[in-house]
């Protein structure tokens, strides 16, 4: 029976360093932009490769996301200014759109929230549970109301068979027996 390694990623820091390299630069990247299953893909290794490597680099992915952050801060504080300085030209998409990039980039490697969701109703809020046992309860008193399962009549009925042929469900079959085919 083969016995199958537990991956460390330290075969690949030994054979492939650049390819380890960047595995911990994208572990780096928030994990809303970057999955594991798309690390694994592009640097063609397999996802407990990447999972290890994030386990045994977490610190230093923790410091090289604190590095990027200030980066990003930067880069997000310097479009701004860039876009206050150019308020008064025609040209700014282009320092807008970097500036808002940065910002969410910023925000998304600190860890803030980057989506609000709010729901109003302009229906009032309606206690379901409530209404549930008022169902219950109705039909409890149904049911009570009922008579005793002895008292009620006897159903005369017809049994449907799927061949299509109707059989009278009082009709005695021995009497009848089925046809030979």
């Amino acid at each position: 029976m083969p016995t199958y390694r537990i991956p460390t990623g330290e075969l690949l820091r030994s054979l492939r360093p650049a390819t380890y390299r960047q595995i911990v630069d994208l572990l780096a990247e928030p994990r809303e932009h970057v999955s594991y299953r798309e690390i694994a893909r592009v640097c063609k290794v397999g996802g407990g490769t990447v999972k290890a490597i994030e386990r045994a680099e977490a610190e230093s992915i923790a410091e090289r996301r604190a590095r990027l952050l200030l980066k990003v801060t930067r880069v997000a504080e310097r479009a701004w200014s860039t876009v206050e300085d150019k308020l008064d030209d025609a040209n700014l998409a282009q320092a807008t759109i970097c500036a808002g990039i940065a910002t969410e980039k910023m925000i998304l490697l600190g860890g803030e929230p980057n989506l609000r969701l709010e729901i109003s109703s302009l229906q009032p809020a309606i206690d379901i549970y409530a209404e549930f046992r008022t169902i219950q309860a109705n039909i409890a008193r149904v049911l009570q109301e009922l008579p005793p399962t002895s008292e009620l009549p006897p159903i005369e009925a017809e049994i449907v068979s799927s061949a299509g042929g109707a059989v009278s469900a009082l009709q005695d079959r021995s009497a009848h027996p089925p046809a030979a085919d």
